[in-house]
Parts: C-alpha cells; sequence; structure tokens
C-alpha cells in the first residue's frame, strides 16, 4: 500500500479499514507528521457529518459504529454533533421571498 496520504486513506484508518503492516507503516507518518492532526480531525468531523445525514453505506456505518465510535472522545464529538444538528435546524432564520 502506497501512503499518499489522501482523505480517503485517511477516512479508511479512522473506519479501521487498515491493518496489519499497513497500518502500521500509516501510524509511522502520522508520527513522522506527514499526516497532520487537522487532516485527521477533518475526516473525522467528515465522517461524523455523513453519519448523522444518513450518507454511509452500510459497510461503512457499521466500520462507523464500531470503530469510530470505540473512543469515549468521539462518542462526545458525535453527541455534540446531534446537538449541533437540531440547533442549527430549529434556529434557521425564515426565507423571506422578494416581491417584486
Amino acid at each position: 500500500m502506497t501512503f499518499d496520504q489522501s482523505p480517503h486513506l485517511v477516512r479508511r484508518y479512522l473506519l479501521g479499514d487498515i491493518a496489519g503492516s499497513d497500518l502500521e507503516k500509516f501510524e509511522e507518518t502520522f508520527m513522522t507528521g506527514d499526516t497532520s492532526l487537522t487532516e485527521i480531525e477533518a475526516a473525522e468531523d467528515e465522517l461524523l457529518d455523513e453519519y448523522l445525514a444518513g450518507r454511509l453505506n452500510e459497510s461503512e456505518r457499521a466500520q462507523f459504529e464500531q470503530h469510530f465510535l470505540s473512543t469515549p472522545e468521539r462518542q462526545q464529538k458525535l453527541r455534540f454533533a446531534k446537538v449541533f444538528r437540531r440547533y442549527v435546524a430549529t434556529n434557521q432564520p425564515a426565507v423571506v421571498a422578494n416581491a417584486h
């Protein structure tokens, strides 16, 4: 596996879809700074949004629930994202049509 540090690869890592020596190589590239924490956090946020919007396929949803949500920190991020989405949905300003 080549580690081009694409968002797709970070996503696979977060879903637990990288194993063995490939996982070790990915984690090594992260520790050496080739993949930034910012990239991983952005991918986490994107996965959370896709999960809440129902845009993950069945396999990704299972991986998300089993692997991604295996830490208390990510479970907390999910709870926050749910509350935030609910807040935004209920507090959007009404759209007023122009009467020209």
